[in-house]
């Protein structure tokens, strides 16, 4: 097996020389396929990205140290040889306390406009992909051995410097192959195997889980903490290590994410929000969204004047 220095190095070479394929198009069975992205990651200790979604997909894969991914409200732990897909749409953050280096790829697959259903497809293979993308629980996959990673770079350096079509071809059809990955069982998919080890992502996913029911509700800290059937100086030292964040700092983060919806979703008062969304004091309220977003409530409302998708 290759040393995971020695992939991330081959990676970073063989990136470079296919450097074209990022920001191409390609066209196949009447849908289109952007890759958007194809980047080696070399992330310095600290590294971390507030919640956010995005229309794209986002292939993730950890060849060496870990990193932190909260997605769906819950806490993961990629260790190297891991990765993920994550879908469009789905909040999510990172966070790599102590840095690690892996590889990304972003990309759509879209019909083209004037595509019909069934019709250029002719065995559906695109279109039972993108069905087996949707149907993809979010959680790491562990990658035995980086199989999947060696694979990548067996079929790279076969085409580095090749024309631009055939770079496109090569990588597509290794990204499609994580379906029959998946299919055949070669991963291990189960995510009792991931979360077992992951004590302290546990014991975050039931404070966040804690915080997701009753952040409408005057809650405390300690309250968490005796939900979670822990010491309040044990989680509140975990959840920092792991989110990059405290509690309370992240229970306020929760209510503002909630308000942003509901300033944009219905027509209720601000002062109405405030309460819903869990802030004792409209002017409270009003200076935190102001402080976090750059916009007070009711000028974030005017200018997303219809709910955002």
């Amino acid at each position: 097996m290759l040393d995971p220095k020695i992939i991330s190095e081959k990676i970073a070479s063989l990136f470079e020389k296919t450097e074209a394929i990022c920001g191409s198009a390609l066209s196949i069975n009447g849908y289109r396929v952007r890759f958007l992205g194809l980047h080696h990651i070399p992330h310095l200790p600290g590294w971390q990205i507030e919640m956010h979604h995005h229309r794209f997909y986002e292939f993730h894969y950890v060849l060496d140290g870990w990193c932190v991914t909260t997605a769906a409200t819950r806490v993961f732990q990629i260790e190297p040889a891991q990765f993920y897909l994550m879908g469009p749409g789905l909040d999510h953050a990172h966070q790599s306390p102590d840095g690690h280096e892996g590889f990304s790829l972003r990309f759509t697959i879209e019909p083209e406009a004037d595509f019909k259903s069934g019709a250029s497809d002719r065995l559906q293979s695109l279109h039972y992909f993108l069905c087996h993308l949707a149907e993809m629980p979010f959680f790491p996959i562990s990658d035995p051995d980086y199989r999947y990673a060696r694979q990548l770079i067996s079929r790279l350096e076969l085409v580095e410097n090749a024309p631009l079509i055939q770079q496109q071809l090569i990588v597509f059809s290794w990204m499609t192959s994580l379906q029959s990955f998946h299919e055949m069982n070669d991963l291990d998919l189960s995510m009792s195997a991931v979360v077992e080890t992951l004590t302290h992502t546990e014991i975050v996913n039931r404070c966040i889980e804690y915080i997701e029911k009753h952040f409408a509700e005057p809650v405390s800290m300690n309250q968490i903490a005796e939900a979670v059937h822990l010491s309040y100086g044990h989680i509140s030292r975990v959840f920092r290590k792991i989110t990059g964040m405290t509690m309370n700092e992240y229970l306020t983060m929760t209510r503002l994410k909630k308000a942003q919806y509901e300033l944009r979703a219905s027509r209720k008062s601000i002062r109405e929000i405030s309460e819903k969304c869990g802030f004792s004091h409209e002017n409270y309220f009003s200076n935190l969204f102001k402080k976090r977003y750059g916009l007070s409530p009711l000028a974030y409302r005017r200018s997303h004047s219809r709910l955002i998708e």
